[in-house]
């Protein structure tokens, strides 16, 4: 095994704030609601509720400001944080395929 211990980033991670794309666990409410394409901003963490700020809804094609979850964390099988550029290059693609799936007549 080649792995480098000295190499591997050890800083402290705070995820409020992060750009996050979320994979929920199958069978939960919320999974049924949004997609784990959707990008989510982390508002906060509360005796083991997230609260998620929806930024993009990948099966509406909207842009949301106000849209806010409370999740609870099990409900989170795990996130992926996003750089502010991996952001909006996700939903300029996800912004193309919904204008495909749905032309304008």
């Amino acid at each position: 095994m080649n792995t480098d211990v000295l190499r591997i980033e050890r800083s402290r991670m705070d995820p409020i704030g992060q750009l996050v794309e979320v994979h929920w666990k199958p069978g939960c409410a919320i999974a049924n609601n949004l997609k784990d394409q959707s990008l989510f901003v982390v508002r906060g963490l509360v005796e083991g509720m997230l609260l998620m700020g929806l930024v993009y809804d990948e099966r509406s094609g909207i842009h949301h400001g106000e849209t806010t979850y409370f999740v609870n964390c099990a409900s989170v099988d795990h996130m992926r944080t996003l750089t502010e550029h991996e952001a909006l290059a996700r939903i300029q693609a996800l912004e193309n395929r919904f204008a495909e799936a749905h032309p304008r007549d």
